[in-house]
C-alpha cells in the first residue's frame, strides 16, 4: 500500500553460520528472523565459542539495562566500530569511566541549559527551510543533516570557526566505512589485526578528532563567559571526586555528541517526513497545532506542539534510527532462558521490540497517539528503546525531541510534503543508524497561504 511502513523483509526462519555472518556484515536487519517482531522472544546461538542471545522482550531490557546490569558491559562488537572515532566517550565507556563522565557532563544536559538551547534549534530549522527555497522533488536528508549538525556545533563549540562541511563529511563517511561488524571482530580475532577496508574511516576519525583538539585549544586560549558545552566541559568538575576531565575524554565527548547527537535526530526526522508525505491527514493535524505560530519559538512553545513530539516518537519506534543495543556478559547471568558467562553477548533487539503486537496492537500502523500519556504509563517501561534504557540512557535523548519537535514544525508550516511520483520507496540500510539508501527524495511544495516567520 502507498506510504506501508513494512519497507524491510526479515527472514522467515533463523539463518545459518555462514548466512549469519554475510547478513551482519550486510546489513543486520537481513538478519534478525521473523520470530523476533511476532512476538516476546529470545533466540539463543553458539559462535566462535560463544552464546548469543537475541531478544524481543522487555523484560530482558530490565534485565540487562537495569535489574542486572553489574554483570554486563558495552558490545566488543560497538566498541570496534566506534572506539577509533569516540575514543572512550560516553556511549563507549563502562563502569567509573562512565560514571565520571556522565556526572561532569550532565549539567548540560539539564532542563535549564536545553531551554536556553531552543532559539538555536530555532535559527536552524529557519536555516533549513530557506535552503529548501521553493521545494521541488529533492533528498531531504543533506538538509536535515546540516541543520542537526548546524545545531549540535553551536551548542558545543559556540561560535568557534572550523570546516564545518569537511567535518560533515568525515562523519558520513566514518559511520559508512565503520557501521557495520568487521569479520575479524565477529570471530574474535585480535585487534591488532588489520581490518582491510576500514582505512578510510579511520582516517575520517583521525581528522574529526584534531579538529576537535584545534577547537578544544580555543576554547582554552579564550576563557571567559562562554556557555558552550566544550567550555563547560573544560570547567565542570565531577561533584564526588572533585577531578575534571582530561582533554583526551573531552575529545571523545565532542566527537561522540557530534556523531551520534545529529545523526540519529536527522535520520529519525528523515523518516518522519517520509510518513507524513503518505499522510496529508496528519500534516492539516500538525498545522492546526501550530497554527498561529507567528514569531521564534522558544521554550514555552514546546508544550504546545506535543503532536509534532508524538509524531516524531511514533516515526522513530517504526524506523529507529538505532536499531538495537548490545551488551557483553561480563559475569554469569541468566538472560532468554539461557544461562550466559563472560564473553557472550546480548542483543536487545528495538527494531523488532517496536513491533510487538503484544505492546503495540496493530504494530505496522502509524499511530502518534500511542505517545499520548495514558498509553505511555499502560505500556511496559522498556517496550520502547529508541534511546537505550536504564542507567545509560542516552545523555541527549530530551535535547533530540525537542530539536526534531521544532525542526518539524518549521518544516511542515512551511511544506506541503509528499511521494515524488513514480519513484520507488526508500529502502533502509543500517550504518550505525537505521538511514534511507536514497537520501529520502521527497517532493516539497511550498505552502504559500503560510508564511514563516524570520524567512
Amino acid at each position: 500500500m502507498s506510504g506501508d511502513t513494512t519497507l524491510f523483509s526479515p527472514p522467515p526462519v533463523p539463518l545459518g553460520t555462514v548466512a549469519s555472518i554475510r547478513a551482519l556484515m550486510r546489513d543486520p536487519l537481513t538478519f534478525w528472523p521473523q520470530e523476533l517482531y511476532d512476538g516476546e522472544t529470545a533466540l539463543h546461538s553458539r559462535f566462535a565459542g560463544n552464546s548469543y542471545v537475541d531478544t524481543s522482550r522487555p523484560d530482558d531490557v530490565t534485565a540487562v539495562l537495569l535489574d542486572r546490569r553489574d554483570c554486563f558491559a558495552r558490545s566488543r562488537f560497538v566498541k570496534a566500530m566506534l572506539a577509533p572515532a569516540m575514543g572512550d566517550g560516553l556511549i563507549v565507556a563502562d563502569g567509573e569511566s562512565w560514571r565520571h563522565q556522565r556526572s561532569v557532563a550532565a549539567p548540560a544536559f539539564r532542563q535549564s541549559a536545553l531551554d536556553a538551547l531552543v532559539p538555536v534549534f530555532d535559527r536552524a530549522a529557519l536555516r533549513a527551510v530557506g535552503t529548501m527555497g521553493t521545494g521541488g522533488d529533492r533528498p531531504v536528508m543533506p538538509v536535515l543533516m546540516s541543520a542537526t549538525l548546524d545545531i549540535i556545533v553551536e551548542s558545543l563549540f559556540g561560535d568557534a570557526e572550523f570546516d564545518r562541511e569537511g567535518v560533515t563529511r568525515d562523519v558520513g563517511a566514518f559511520l559508512d566505512v565503520m557501521g557495520s561488524p568487521h569479520i575479524l571482530d565477529l570471530l574474535g580475532l585480535p585487534a591488532w589485526l588489520p581490518r582491510i577496508g576500514r582505512g578510510e574511516g579511520v582516517a575520517a576519525a583521525r581528522r574529526m578528532r584534531a579538529v576537535s583538539a584545534q577547537i578544544l585549544e580555543s576554547k582554552r586560549a579564550a576563557p571567559g563567559e562562554d556557555g558552550s558545552m566544550t567550555a563547560h566541559l573544560l570547567r565542570a568538575t565531577d561533584p564526588e571526586t572533585g577531578a575534571r576531565l582530561s582533554d583526551e575524554a573531552i575529545i571523545d565527548n565532542i566527537i561522540t555528541f557530534v556523531g551520534a547527537g545529529h545523526e540519529t535526530t536527522s535520520v529519525g526526522l528523515a523518516w518522519t517526513l517520509w510518513l507524513l508525505a503518505h499522510r496529508p491527514e496528519w500534516q492539516e493535524r500538525l498545522l492546526a497545532e501550530s497554527d498561529g505560530l507567528d514569531g521564534p519559538i522558544g521554550p514555552d512553545t514546546l508544550p504546545n506542539l506535543a503532536l509534532h513530539t508524538r509524531v516524531f516518537q511514533e516515526s522513530m519506534r517504526l524506523f529507529p534510527p538505532v536499531v538495537a543495543v548490545g551488551r557483553q556478559v561480563i559475569a554469569p547471568v541468566h538472560i532468554g532462558g539461557v544461562d550466559l558467562g563472560p564473553g557472550d553477548h546480548v542483543n536487545l533487539i528495538a527494531v523488532a521490540m517496536h513491533r510487538n503486537p503484544a505492546h503495540w496492537p496493530d504494530p505496522d500502523r502509524f499511530d502518534p497517539d500511542r505517545f499520548l500519556p495514558e498509553a505511555v504509563k499502560a505500556r511496559h517501561r522498556h517496550a520502547y528503546l529508541p534511546f537505550g534504557g536504564g542507567a545509560t540512557m542516552c545523555i541527549g535523548w530530551k535535547l533530540a525531541l525537542m530539536e526534531a519537535t521544532v525542526l518539524l514544525t518549521r518544516i511542515v508550516r512551511a511544506f506541503a510534503i509528499a511521494p515524488v511520483a513514480g519513484a520507488p520507496p526508500p529502502v533502509p540500510k543500517v550504518r550505525v543508524t537505521m538511514r534511507p539508501d536514497d537520501g529520502m527524495r521527497l517532493s516539497l511544495t511550498p505552502r504559500l497561504d503560510r508564511t514563516v516567520f524570520g524567512t
